[in-house]
């Protein structure tokens, strides 16, 4: 029978490799850990689960962290890998495309209530060279000070967020808030922040972006502006269905938008099956 090999990537940092720190919302190691698995599994179906035949038909799926994650792996296979994967559609729920206006949005706002997602981000970026800003520069005392034990990989979100505050002004230093967009000193934070966002382009693979309309971790608007610029790249409206959800937050989002996924997905593949079986 037909059925699906199911691979759920463990990102750096996580699992086998928990020793390092985990490069949250980074492009490049991120991109890299799930190509190389797709590659290993390639190669241990052929050794390791006889009777077993893997098909070059790939779908793609995700939300929140794991939505900007797909989307960056549909742009990379499609832009740099299609000699090895047949990319045939994807799904990016609630993802953060745009870092820049995502941060900007956060620490413009009184309050933010997933303080974790910006110690995530400063602590990632710092530890990997993105921000040239230290922790200290952007968190005021005592949450600086905080940081790096919080992101030790034995805290939760909800114990990490217990520890922070939702209060902007008192997590945020002062200047970061009111230089963000212009001032040299937080260039880096600017540069690093665009430069790890989804870039749009041109894509021919079936592609939907779905979101829950009431999401104030990840602001919906991340997935009206994607869309609006890959249509503008060019990418058709056939291609690249767009989906807002009314009255979903981001966890409550979580399972209908992976089901509506899911059977978009479903839809494709039966397509293709039809088409080869007539």
């Amino acid at each position: 029978g037909m059925g699906y090999v199911v691979v759920i990537p463990d990102y750096p940092g996580f699992g086998e490799s928990s020793g390092i720190v985990h490069p949250y919302l980074i492009t490049f190691p991120t991109v890299q850990s799930i190509t190389d698995m797709l590659f290993a599994v390639r190669e241990a179906v052929g050794n390791e689960f006889p009777g077993i035949q893997l098909k070059n038909e790939y779908y793609l799926i995700g939300y929140s962290q794991g939505g900007w994650a797909t989307l960056n792996l549909h742009k990379s296979i499609e832009q740099d890998y299609s000699d090895d994967f047949k990319l045939s559609g994807s799904v990016c729920g609630a993802g953060p495309y745009d870092l820049k206006m995502l941060f900007s949005d956060m620490i413009g706002s009184p309050t933010y209530n997933m303080p974790v997602y910006l110690g995530y981000i400063a602590y990632a970026y710092s530890t990997y060279g993105q921000f040239t800003n230290s922790v200290g520069e952007i968190f005021n005392e005592p949450y600086s000070l905080k940081i790096e034990d919080l992101y030790d990989g034995m805290h939760t979100s909800a114990q990490i967020n217990e520890q922070l505050t939702i209060s902007i002004p008192e997590l945020i230093n002062a200047d970061l808030i009111s230089g963000f967009s212009t001032s040299p000193d937080y260039s880096s934070i600017r540069q690093a922040l665009e430069e790890n966002s989804v870039g749009a382009w041109k894509t021919l693979i079936p592609l939907m972006l779905i979101h829950g309309g009431d999401d104030t971790n990840v602001n919906p608007l991340a997935t009206e502006m994607m869309y609006d610029k890959l249509i503008g790249e060019g990418t058709s409206e056939e291609i690249c269905v767009k989906e807002i959800i009314p009255g979903l937050d981001h966890g409550k989002g979580i399972v209908p938008c992976m089901i509506k996924g899911l059977i978009f997905l479903k839809e494709i593949r039966d397509k293709k099956t039809a088409y080869f079986e007539d």
